[in-house]
């Protein structure tokens, strides 16, 4: 009988795909882990606190916004809420996207636009996801300046020449004709002031070719009135009027020496229709050519006619009147006599209004007086305010007399440099 020995192989036959639980967690043990990223967190660092900001001008602060995370820091919006929030101007970081540890700035502008106390917020609107929105208190105050006080005195030319250009037109004829004894009113004007002055007259008839048409008036002269009505007198129509190359010609050329005084105010008056045709240049070069400026030297308008009828020239009266400082008078029947009471004051240096020398920033606070009585603000004996020129104009009644002492307290506008 035989007899078989058994020997145990079962080690060899096991699967090498299995590993026992004590394998397994040797494994484990040596597989690395894999870190988590911090998510974007932002912080702000700096305060929107402008103090007091005088109203229109402009202050900066600098806000700096740091990631202190690992993913990048998405800014997605940045806005000024609440009351208050046109008064700032953002500039946003250049990088909408900060990366772990990176840095950018805000730069926000106040420009406070009133007397006014301001609080209101910047809201940063982010990815951080557990603070996606930023909150940043703005506080500032629109300040107001200490108020001033200007001073004036109603003043006139103390010495002055009158150059009338009386037009050759039939409308500027039929006026002359029934307003002859108004225009020469300025002599009782002239006379009233105590100035020393001088009249003399122009025609706008080229054939005159820009001599005056009598001598020159003076003050003291024994009967002024008669003097300047004759030569006020004898015009007759003329198709070939130029009052422009007249009056250069005039200018350049004074048929009676003595009366372009260097020494006296020069008030040039046009009582002519607007359209003057000729050569706006030299009549421009010649008053240019005096030397003056607008305190010694003016030109006014009485028009005769309609002022933007300029069929020969694209230069007109109105445009001359403007360029030397003076005013225009558009003639109305029914206001006529008022009318040239006006021009014949702004003739001798008067004028109805005071320029400011600061902005006015406000009409709420200003007080005017005139000789210490207050003046009330309006256009039926007021004052009001243009702001093209900066001044204080006086209407109707309340304009005041030569002479008078005109008080003008408001608060300027900073100078915001």
């Amino acid at each position: 009988m035989r007899t078989f020995l058994l020997i145990p192989w079962i080690w060899s036959c096991q699967d090498p795909s299995t590993t026992s639980p004590a394998d397994e967690s040797e494994d484990a043990e040596e597989q690395p882990e894999i870190p988590q990223r911090a998510p974007p967190d932002i912080a702000v660092i700096g305060e929107l606190d402008f103090g007091g900001v005088p109203k229109g001008c402009t202050e900066t602060r600098t806000l700096s916004i740091e990631n202190r995370g690992e993913e990048p820091l998405q800014i997605e919006s940045i806005t000024a809420v609440g009351n208050g929030a046109s008064t700032i101007n953002i500039f946003s970081p250049f990088n909408n996207f900060l990366a772990g540890g990176e840095q950018d700035v805000i730069e926000v502008d106040f420009t406070p636009s009133g007397w006014l106390s301001y609080s209101f917020d910047l809201l940063i609107e982010i990815n951080d996801p557990d603070e996606p929105q930023v909150w940043i208190p703005i506080v500032g105050e629109g300040e107001r300046l200490e108020p001033i006080t200007e001073e004036f005195v109603v003043s006139v030319s103390e010495s002055l020449d009158v150059l009338w250009v009386v037009g050759n037109s039939g409308p500027s004829l039929s006026y002359l004709e029934d307003y002859q004894e108004n225009l020469t009113g300025i002599v009782d004007v002239l006379d009233a002031q105590a100035i020393d002055w001088q009249v003399a007259v122009l025609s706008t008839d080229t054939s005159e070719s820009g001599r005056f048409r009598g001598p020159i008036i003076r003050s003291g002269a024994p009967d002024p009135h008669s003097m300047l009505a004759q030569q006020l007198e004898g015009l007759t129509p003329r198709s070939d009027e130029d009052g422009f190359d007249t009056l250069a010609t005039a200018l350049l050329n004074p048929s009676r020496p003595g009366f372009f005084r260097e020494s006296a105010d020069l008030a040039v008056i046009f009582f002519a229709e607007d359209e003057q045709g000729g050569d706006a240049n030299g009549v421009t070069d010649a008053l240019s050519g005096l030397g003056r400026d607008a305190s010694n030297l003016w030109v006014l308008g009485l028009m005769t006619g309609d002022p933007f009828n300029d069929l020969f020239s694209m230069y007109s009266l109105d445009d001359l009147v403007k360029d030397f400082h003076g005013e225009v008078w558009e003639l109305e029947d029914g206001h006529l006599h008022t009318q040239i009471e006006e021009a014949h004051l702004f003739t001798v240096g008067y004028r109805s209004m005071c320029s400011l020398s600061e902005q006015l920033a406000s009409l709420d606070d200003v007080t005017v007086t005139i000789n210490e009585e207050p003046i009330p603000q309006g256009l039926k004996d007021g004052w009001t305010y243009d702001s093209a020129e900066n001044a204080i104009l006086f209407h109707g009644d309340a304009r005041p007399e030569p002479g008078a002492s005109v008080s003008v307290t408001f608060t300027p506008e900073a100078d915001c440099g």
